[in-house]
């Protein structure tokens, strides 16, 4: 199949399956799997999010989408998760360098997760990152696995012990638990909300004997999941070099002045150096990539402890990696380019959007159209059906997100 990308879609995972079936992107994916790189332009609108849907399965280790902007996560992972069926992790940056330092910031206890789930076979497959947050530095997996302590059932615990544990580093004891670095203790019964976890725990002691451990909803207080083992990782985030001050010393690396573009090694490890083998890197818009990056740092009021955007780069060349952007440049490496083209975002009432929708598309195309919940489809059938018969049998609704439309030329087919 040389150019087609799916036949007859109804559903937003099917264009993902028919996108590994194009020739050359067959080519580039057998490059990935033979360790080498590759590129993929013609990716207008979301289809950036359809290729990397399209990699996800057949990435043996986990997949590392970066992005140029932190504002574009939220937007991209909800399309990733429509084109693979699957959600994604977020892995974060601190907009405000390392504002809190301690166990309750979330920005910290999100990075922390996904550190956590690098290591995991079990967790999700696909990281959708920035390059800002790659530019911070991370606890290594080695410190990782050191500050981790397990707590299973059946285990005796000094709590006295455990709770001044707590305290040493950063939890705060308090009557009811709401955010993470929190813990309470009535009887037996201590409640502790990891920094790392969605919901606390509330672990049950019979004696210094732990009977049982579970996860419960903050509001409710409902028991969420039982489990037989949890593990409480306690790290604090990697401090830059301008908090610790000059006696902290100033090591060689790939440096420059405050605000460079590039900057001293950073105090901590580098979250591609955990990444498990077989891992592939998305780099998405290459050229956007390298001027967010240089901004971002342009921007600190001093760069030391933060990783440069060329040492940032050079690391992902350790992996294989897919440059996939609406234009690329020449690149001597196996490139595909997907007969794909944007499609101008419809805003307004319905009614009118969907009038638009009509004018825009040619007779001879199809409309696969993402619907964000069952009512809206509903709706929006009975809409279509009452502005144009005759279009609405061109049109295909499904669940799913899709940020911005495109067009799959071959295919005849506009996707929004």
């Amino acid at each position: 199949m040389a150019s087609k990308l799916a036949v007859e879609p109804v559903a937003l995972t099917d264009l993902a399956k028919g996108l590994q079936r194009v020739d050359r992107f067959a080519d580039v994916l057998a490059a990935l799997q033979r360790g080498e790189s590759g590129a993929v332009d013609g990716a207008w609108g979301s289809a950036c999010a359809l290729v990397a849907a399209a990699l996800m399965g057949p990435c043996s280790g986990k997949l590392i989408v970066v992005l140029p902007r932190t504002g574009d996560l939220d937007e991209f992972s909800d399309d990733l998760s429509s084109f693979s069926g699957h959600p994604p992790l977020i892995f974060p940056a601190w907009e405000s360098p390392f504002q809190e330092q301690n166990v309750s910031d979330v920005v910290w206890g999100a990075r922390l997760r996904v550190l956590k789930a690098l290591a995991n076979p079990k967790a999700p497959k696909v990281v959708v990152t920035s390059i800002q947050a790659l530019l911070q530095p991370v606890p290594s997996q080695r410190e990782l696995a050191e500050r981790t302590r397990p707590l299973r059932v059946g285990d005796e615990l000094d709590l006295d012990a455990f709770l001044g544990w707590l305290v040493d580093h950063g939890f705060e004891r308090v009557t009811g638990i709401e955010r993470p670095g929190e813990f309470s203790l009535h009887g037996g019964i201590l409640d502790l909300f990891p920094p790392d976890a969605a919901d606390p725990l509330r672990i049950e002691f019979f004696g210094d004997e732990i009977e049982s451990i579970r996860v419960f909803d903050v509001e409710t207080q409902r028991t969420v999941q039982t489990l037989e083992r949890a593990e409480l990782t306690l790290v604090a985030p990697p401090v830059p070099l301008s908090r610790l001050g000059d006696a902290a010393g100033r090591p060689d690396g790939d440096g420059g002045p405050p605000g460079a573009s590039g900057s001293q090694p950073a105090p901590g490890g580098h979250f591609l150096d955990s990444l498990p083998r077989g891992s592939w890197i998305i780099l998405t818009e290459p050229f956007e990539l390298r001027e967010e990056g240089r901004q971002y740092l342009s921007r600190l009021d001093d760069s030391r402890g933060f990783f440069s955007v060329a040492a940032t780069l050079e690391r992902c060349t350790k992996w294989p990696t897919v440059t996939v952007a609406g234009i690329n440049a020449d690149s001597f490496e196996t490139a595909c380019h997907l007969p794909i083209e944007a499609v101008d975002r419809m805003t307004g009432p319905r009614s009118e959007v969907l009038h638009e929708l009509a004018a825009c598309v040619d007779c001879d195309e199809r409309v696969l159209l993402a619907c964000h919940n069952e009512a809206e489809r509903q709706r929006l059938s009975e809409l279509l059906k009452e502005t144009d018969p005759a279009f609405a049998e061109r049109v295909t609704l499904c669940l799913g997100h899709v940020s911005r439309g495109f067009r799959i030329v071959a295919e005849r087919l506009v996707v929004l």
